[in-house]
């Protein structure tokens, strides 16, 4: 996965919670279609909310949409570990980071914009 540089607008999505993965997932769909193809937007998930991003989860279609729409994925994998999941069951073009909140710090030094739901 390549980290956007210092020049590319962007904006880091924190699900930290598996009650707001849908809304999250929804809301990066709408901030893409508002700020252009040319803004990177990452949806970075943890916790309990990583077993949502299985092939078999219930918003396994509404992920699909959203990784077309251009926005990157990325799976906390503390939380993969801590779940007990295998990231070989998460949705193809779905990224593991080692720490999700490490991930989230070093966008946001980088530059990104920061939104949590």
């Amino acid at each position: 996965m390549r980290i956007p540089d210092d020049q590319d607008p962007s904006v880091v999505m924190h699900l930290p919670d598996q009650t707001t993965l849908a809304a999250g997932l929804l809301s990066a769909t709408n901030m893409r279609r508002e700020l252009g193809q040319e803004t990177v937007i990452e949806i970075v998930v943890q916790g309990a909310a990583v077993r949502h991003l299985c092939n078999d989860s219930d918003l396994s279609s509404t992920i699909k949409k959203t990784l077309l729409h251009g926005c990157t994925v990325a799976a906390c994998g503390n939380s993969l570990r801590a779940q007990n999941l295998d990231p070989q069951l998460l949705i193809d073009g779905i990224n593991v980071v080692p720490s999700a909140v490490a991930y989230v710090a070093q966008r946001q030094w980088r530059g990104a914009a920061y939104v949590r739901l």
